[in-house]
């Protein structure tokens, strides 16, 4: 089985064989690419074998990917769905936390009359909130035609399908936002090239938000690469980005015990410093890549046990507490009440005291 790291040109390649219950590693669309996971020996980034098919995937995203909650099964084959996916427009529009609070430690978010160029900016949430709170001019980019229309005369931003033509666009942003698309990349050497020419100005900066191979699944057919911290900042670096910032964080206002984890996903900000020859030298960083991530899953399955367990400790004091007042309200509801707001006051003193 011949293959190679697309970002470094290794060959040399380590296989990921555990999967997990927690954070799966076996495809969750098998019939879209039965796919196995390797590390780059060198420079530890996760890729499939085999490659997915490019046109498979083209399908998967416009009829599958985005298919949300609301979505109605009528049986034989029948199928609707709506065509603006509000969930994930809301989980779009909840990113820009982030954002804004790097831009602000960097001193980067005096961008007033900018423009910020969201490449896979859906249905425009995101660049909506930075037009309202940083006065900048929003530009997106993206494949879903429905989503383009929300964004274009709702949110009033400036609108491109995704397509080689794209790169050739004079729009010298000075910010080019990634939400989740540098994984979806099919070329990201080649894209962080190009961005330099045209979408990018001089010295402009490039935010990219992807997931934390260490604490999420690797099952997704459409995460075509997955970078660790040392994997990304070597990948920025030799395609002459200067970091500027880096951290890792949780979703914002997020419920889910999983995904409620402060390592969950990295944000980068970095500026261009101008185009150059590149290379990429050998690191041999894989295996520690591969270490760290069976290290960091491990910890994460005892992370949701031990909130699991604490979870049900406290439904089962709550259980028992609404069974006494239960009890109680039939003896005399006027008593279950006095002794509530009771011990809900000695409640709130308690923690006003600690």
């Amino acid at each position: 089985m011949k293959s190679f790291c697309k970002i470094c040109g290794e060959n040399k390649r380590i296989k990921i064989n555990k999967n997990d219950f927690f954070l799966r590693s076996d495809s969750s669309h098998k019939k879209i690419n039965n796919f196995k996971n390797f590390i780059c020996y060198n420079c530890g980034t996760i890729y499939h074998i085999p490659e997915i098919n490019y046109k498979k995937l083209d399908n998967f995203y416009k009829n599958i990917y985005r298919k949300t909650n609301s979505a109605l099964d009528l049986g034989d084959g029948i199928t609707v769905d709506l065509p603006l996916k509000f969930e994930w427009t809301n989980i779009s529009f909840q990113r820009f936390y982030a954002f804004f609070d790097i831009l602000k430690k960097t001193g980067n978010n005096n961008i007033a009359n900018k423009k910020i160029f969201d490449y896979g900016c859906y249905q425009g949430a995101f660049l909506y909130a930075c037009q309202n709170v940083l006065r900048t001019k929003g530009i997106g980019a993206d494949y879903d035609v429905n989503g383009l229309k929300l964004a274009k005369y709702f949110f009033n931003i400036e609108t491109y399908n995704i397509n080689e033509s794209l790169f050739k666009r004079k729009v010298k942003a000075k910010i080019i936002t990634l939400l989740h698309v540098f994984e979806h990349l099919i070329n990201p050497i080649d894209f962080l090239i190009k961005i330099k020419k045209n979408l990018l100005e001089k010295n402009g900066l490039i935010y990219l938000e992807i997931p934390n191979p260490f604490s999420n699944p690797l099952n997704d057919p459409t995460h075509l690469f997955l970078y660790s911290e040392n994997t990304i900042k070597y990948i920025l670096e030799r395609c002459n980005y200067e970091i500027l910032y880096f951290d890792k964080r949780e979703l914002f206002n997020n419920n889910s015990i999983l995904r409620n984890n402060k390592k969950l996903n990295l944000h980068i900000l970095a500026r261009s410093l101008g185009a150059k020859k590149i290379d990429f030298p050998k690191i041999y960083i894989g295996p520690k890549v591969y270490s760290d991530l069976l290290k960091e899953r491990n910890l994460i399955g005892v992370y949701f046990i031990v909130k699991k367990l604490k979870y049900l400790f406290l439904s089962m004091i709550e259980s028992c507490y609404i069974v006494i007042m239960f009890l109680l309200n039939l003896f005399s509801s006027n008593l279950a009440i006095y002794i509530h707001n009771k011990l809900k006051k000695m409640l709130r003193l308690l923690y006003a005291k600690y």
